[in-house]
């Protein structure tokens, strides 16, 4: 009885432990308002730890202008992952290249050169008016080990296209927004009260029952 009861004890001590770990997730949320291009589409940029990974989502959020985000830009700390489309865990498939050390120049449908060199560049949809629009979108990079505190302080950029007042049509400017992520992700969820108490009267527990055994 003794032995199942420590065995319980464990596994709900595991159980508590992983589901603080869950809670602990991180989120790093900012936005790209360093207008250097010729409108502004001012860009609100969340990052998420996900299992496997770092969840991003993009969402246009300008007082003057919607666009169409054609490719996203960021730095990382450290040494930047081996990625490609492989990589990406898409959503709507917005995302429909992966590059590597680039300022946007060449033939790959970034839009052309951003200003300065990034370490990694995800082209959004395809260049050009005509098609898809997205003002909007998530996508999840999965790569070991990568997580919110690698692009703590790290420099952002979006390039966009299309840009115009939300109620007109036609076609539109062109937008390169810039912008730094904080050096500390947003709150994280802290351990409740409750859940110390339980791991500390699951330990008493044990090591009771580890005397008893003696």
């Amino acid at each position: 009885m003794k032995v199942a009861l420590r065995g319980f004890a464990a596994a709900v001590a595991l159980s508590v432990v992983a589901s603080v770990s869950a809670a602990e997730a991180a989120t790093l949320s900012f936005k790209l308002t360093d207008t250097q291009g010729s409108a502004s589409s001012d860009t609100d940029v969340v990052l998420e730890d996900v299992a496997g990974g770092v969840k991003f989502t993009y969402t246009v959020n300008d007082p003057a202008n919607t666009a169409d985000l054609a490719s996203v830009f960021f730095n990382v700390s450290g040494v930047t992952p081996a990625l490609s489309l492989a990589n990406i865990a898409n959503d709507a498939g917005a995302v429909t290249g992966v590059f590597l050390n680039t300022n946007g120049t060449g033939p790959n449908g970034l839009g052309g050169n951003i200003g300065q060199t990034f370490d990694i560049a995800i082209k959004i949809g395809e260049l050009g008016s005509g098609g898809d629009f997205f003002s909007s979108f998530v996508f999840t990079i999965l790569a070991s080990g990568l997580d919110v505190s690698d692009f703590l302080g790290q420099t952002f950029a979006v390039r966009g296209q299309t840009v115009r007042p939300p109620n007109s049509t036609g076609g539109g400017s062109s937008s390169k927004e810039f912008g730094v992520a904080p050096g500390t992700p947003d709150n994280v969820v802290p351990l409740p009260a409750a859940a110390w108490f339980l791991l500390t009267g699951l330990g008493g527990l044990m090591a009771a029952g580890r005397r008893s055994a003696v």
